[in-house]
Order: structure tokens, then sequence, then C-alpha cells
């Protein structure tokens, strides 16, 4: 996982300049067929033109939980509450190695890699079950 410049510039605002940390209400799961810059959370997103691509929602709140101890890394851990399924494929959206977590204005927080990237193509339907996507931070 890697926060990106703005989560990082706003996580520090927040917690040393006493600036008020952005209020989010949306989160949007986008996946990424390269991650060109983990740092400023670009790289190539899968085409949504005639593809039935589309970022699917897992807002805070219910949708997430906390694993109740730290991973062997001590780190501490958040993860999909419900699944996050996307819609089918009806056209080939070439390998998927990446995801992305973006608010409501379009600001991408995290990047990370999939533990096993993969290839989605016509009538596929992605999907991270409850429990699939973890966020390890520490």
């Amino acid at each position: 996982m890697h926060a990106t410049n703005y989560a990082e510039s706003a996580i520090g605002s927040a917690l040393f300049l006493n600036q008020a940390l952005p209020s989010i209400t949306e989160w949007h799961i986008a996946l990424f067929t390269a991650a060109s810059n983990p740092e400023t959370g670009t790289g190539t997103e899968v085409n949504a033109t005639n593809t039935g691509y589309a970022r699917q929602p897992l807002n805070p709140g219910a949708n997430w939980a906390k694993r109740p101890d730290p991973d062997v890394d001590e780190r501490t851990v958040f993860y999909n509450a419900v699944a996050a399924q996307f819609p089918a494929a009806t056209m080939n959206w070439g390998t998927v190695t990446h995801f992305g977590l973006i608010d409501q204005s379009g600001n991408c927080w995290i990047m990370a890699p999939l533990t096993t990237a993969k290839i989605i193509g016509v009538g596929e339907v992605p999907i991270f079950l409850a429990g699939e996507l973890e966020i390890a931070i520490g």
C-alpha cells in the first residue's frame, strides 16, 4: 500500500498545522493496468469508454472494518467489510495490476498493487469479496 503525496500532505497538515483533515464522504475503488507514479496516485486506469468499467463505491463507515490485532509487521489493517463488485466487462480491460482509493473530489489517497495481477476479459465480473481489500497502515 502506498499513501499518495495528497494523503501524506493532508494527514501531516492535520497533525502538525492544526488544519482540518478533508472530509471524506465517498470512496471509490479504481482499477489500474499500470501505476506510473504511486506518489501522485496516477497510472493507467481501465478505460471506461464502452468497456463496462466504472469505479465502484465503498464508502466510509459500515463498509469498512479494522482487524483487532496488528499484522506481523505491526501495522494496523483496515479491510472492506462488504464486497465491491465491478460491472461485467463488455470489452477486454487488460491486465489489472493496481487499485486506487479515490475520494468524492477525485483525489487518490492510496494506490497499491494487487497481490496477483488479473487479466479481465469480456464477460468477467471483477470483485473484491469482503475482507479481500486490505489497507495496512504503519
